[in-house]
């Protein structure tokens, strides 16, 4: 797997879902967050407000997830907060430039 072209593709996929679902936020975890060397896959956490469907946010990976073995986990806020995600995790925020 070509790990930078996979996160490339994660960014932008990433940028445009905000863009059509405004409120989420990006986590990476796992072997990647961890900078392991060599990941098998790429783990993704993706924080979504309620009024959301995940279902939605899950679609628009689809492109995604079929060129890159991603492994996506989706969760509320609430859930997040609950069970302590990004923290647990160690996850690492997603960033992208949004300057044009």
């Amino acid at each position: 797997m070509d790990l930078d072209k996979c996160i490339k593709a994660l960014r932008n996929a990433a940028a445009d879902t905000s863009d059509k679902l405004p409120g989420l936020a990006f986590y990476l975890f796992g072997s990647c967050a961890r900078d392991e060397p060599w990941p098998e896959d790429v783990d993704v956490l993706i924080v979504y407000p309620l009024h959301i469907d995940p279902r939605a946010v899950r679609d628009s990976f689809t492109a995604c997830m079929r060129e890159f073995p991603l492994h996506l986990f989706l969760a509320s806020r609430q859930e997040a907060a609950e069970h302590r995600l990004v923290e647990l995790q160690n996850a690492v925020a997603i960033t992208w430039n949004t300057a044009t």
